[in-house]
């Protein structure tokens, strides 16, 4: 019954989503979404210089133009493997591990070459044994890294190339991500609890009285924020730290859980921190009851999204009726932001979040460039403009 229940709730949010139009247009796939060209965008990374890059889960497109080109550089339509998680020091220099397939790579050149890594380093649990690293790694700079392992933490001098292993005080939760600070000062973020290093990563201890996070987000200066995603969870609480996640501040956030479901949450820079997501008026609450009434569910009012914006001292909120839902966004400087949206939707904003401007993605490119009957079959290699 429960399957059915998420089911039949998913069915009305995307049917809320679909039937949503304004700033983004209907996807190249067409409003049922044909599946090749019908994508969403869950990380993205941009610079100020217009260099930037999204990922569909798996495909990398990277822009060196502000998104008025985009090319493949990771993933089936690149011809190479599939992205991963990303993690970018800067417009050159990042990594990618795709852990379901055990692979994680770098690159120095922007995504021109890629070198592979290990995935796996020694095991505490039984000598002469190895275990797997996991998602929610951190590099410092290019040779060192940290991340985590099964109940343990990794950590690299030479880019990945071999892991070390340290173990986590005992009764740790599995650490789902790192932040460093500097190269010396960390945390590791694992549900419900906080540890901190100040050696590197050789010895990490657990923080009194941290809250139920599911995502933190950091900046270098210390400054940190937790929240939680979905609907169903806390996500009217959001937490502040400002001493690199020593201590943290409950703040109230506004936000609706019963009518607002959080993507995405990110610190900015400056000491501000946003929370991003879609709200519907109909709300899950009013669809279990009229599926426990056996009443048929009426027509869900389009999503529009919302942006809560910490400002230092409270939350304020926005909402966009011409957008459906935030699923990404990033902040490149306080006033400077990119975004993903809906279905194929790549925004910008130069204001703080204020107003945004689509700007259209690989696949819309590639319809444009390339006429072709349905259905849609990708050019090999992918035409250029």
């Amino acid at each position: 019954m429960r399957a059915q229940l998420i089911a039949l709730i998913g069915s009305v949010l995307w049917a809320s989503t679909a039937g949503a139009q304004g700033l983004v247009p209907t996807p190249p796939g067409g409003p049922l979404c044909q599946p090749r060209l019908c994508h969403e965008y869950r990380q993205l990374y941009f610079t100020s210089a217009g260099t930037g890059y999204v990922s569909d889960g798996r495909n990398l497109f990277r822009t060196t133009d502000a998104g008025n080109t985009w090319t493949p550089i990771l993933g089936p339509i690149a011809g190479s493997s599939e992205a991963g998680e990303l993690f970018f020091l800067n417009e050159s220099v990042f990594f990618s591990y795709a852990e379901n397939v055990h692979e994680f790579l770098k690159t120095t050149d922007g995504g021109k070459t890629f070198a592979h890594l290990a995935t796996t380093g020694p095991s505490v649990r039984k000598r002469g044994a190895t275990d797997s690293v996991h998602m929610g790694f951190f590099f410092i700079d290019a040779e060192h890294g940290w991340a985590p392992g099964n109940e343990t933490v990794y950590f690299t001098t030479d880019g990945g190339i071999t892991w070390k292993v340290v173990s986590l005080p005992t009764d740790a939760h599995q650490a789902r991500r790192i932040w460093m600070f500097d190269p010396q000062h960390g945390i590791a973020h694992s549900r419900g609890q906080i540890f901190k290093t100040e050696d590197a990563g050789l010895v990490w201890r657990l923080v009194p009285s941290t809250h139920e996070m599911d995502r933190v987000r950091c900046l270098k200066s210390g400054f940190c924020l937790g929240c939680q995603t979905g609907s169903e969870s806390d996500v009217q609480a959001a937490y502040i730290s400002r001493d690199g996640g020593q201590t943290w501040q409950q703040t109230q956030t506004g936000i609706d859980g019963d009518k607002d479901f959080v993507n995405d949450c990110q610190a900015v820079p400056g000491g501000a921190a946003v929370i991003v997501g879609a709200h519907n008026d109909q709300g899950e609450s009013e669809v279990r009851h009229l599926i426990g009434t056996k009443t048929p569910i009426p027509a869900p009012p389009p999503d529009r999204a919302f942006l809560v914006k910490w400002d230092g001292t409270a939350w304020q909120r926005t909402e966009y009726p011409e957008i459906g839902r935030f699923r990404g966004i990033q902040y490149v400087t306080p006033t400077e932001a990119w975004a993903s949206a809906d279905h194929n939707g790549i925004l910008h904003s130069t204001d703080g979040g204020q107003t945004w401007t689509f700007v259209p993605d690989y696949y819309r490119q590639i319809v444009l460039l390339t006429p072709s009957p349905t259905p849609f079959v990708f050019p090999t290699p992918a035409p250029t403009p």
